[in-house]
């Protein structure tokens, strides 16, 4: 009875710690991966506010277009002032070839900025997307921990009962009142009648 309470005991204690280190592990790895979110959603985050700050203009595609069209129409202009003074003109006509030009360079301006614009439209409303999925995974994650935490709480008073419970288990088998058990059997046992001889 004595070693059954013992072995009892032990069980109930080892799986007490057993559950213990699982619980630990586990908001560890909800831990981590609750890191790895918020680097994430951060991350995201960076790339939206780079590209509401992105320069159209500045962009590897926008610069190439501007620089183009500003050789193109600069060649433009020099050919036409040479055609005035070959002609011997007043400057006029080059004059009004080269703010024609100056317009054409501004509306491409433009263009470049409005479609710049609707396409990091686009990739940031894909970011929010992003961003926003984080969000909800990082608010699920911290909801989970903090069930964790509290099942976590409740098996550590269960724990502490069950350790009570399986000390208790160990005690009472070895002593009933103070008196052990091989005794209680002495005391305790059948009494066993005077013998009688026959005369």
């Amino acid at each position: 009875m004595v070693a059954t309470a013992v072995i009892s005991g032990l069980a109930a204690v080892a799986g007490i710690i057993g559950q213990q280190y699982a619980n630990k592990a586990s908001r560890e790895q909800m831990e981590k991966y609750r890191n790895m979110l918020n680097a994430e959603h951060n991350k995201t985050e960076e790339k939206i506010q780079r590209l509401e700050n992105e320069d159209a203009l500045q962009t590897k595609q926008g610069s190439a277009l501007a620089n183009e069209a500003r050789e193109t129409l600069t060649e433009q202009n020099t050919a036409a002032a040479g055609r005035d003074a070959v002609m011997g003109g007043t400057g006029v006509s080059a004059a009004r070839t080269k703010a024609a030009n100056t317009e054409t360079l501004r509306k491409l301006y433009r263009d470049i900025v409005v479609n710049h614009e609707a396409t990091v439209g686009a990739r940031i409303a894909n970011l929010e997307g992003i961003k926003s999925n984080y969000s909800n995974l990082i608010a699920q994650n911290t909801m989970q921990q903090a069930m964790a935490n509290a099942q976590a709480g409740a098996d550590a008073i269960k724990g502490a009962g069950q350790v009570l419970q399986a000390g208790a288990m160990m005690y009472g088998a070895q002593t009933h009142n103070g008196t052990k058990d091989d005794e209680i059997k002495v005391k305790t046992g059948p009494e066993q009648p005077e013998p009688v001889y026959l005369t």
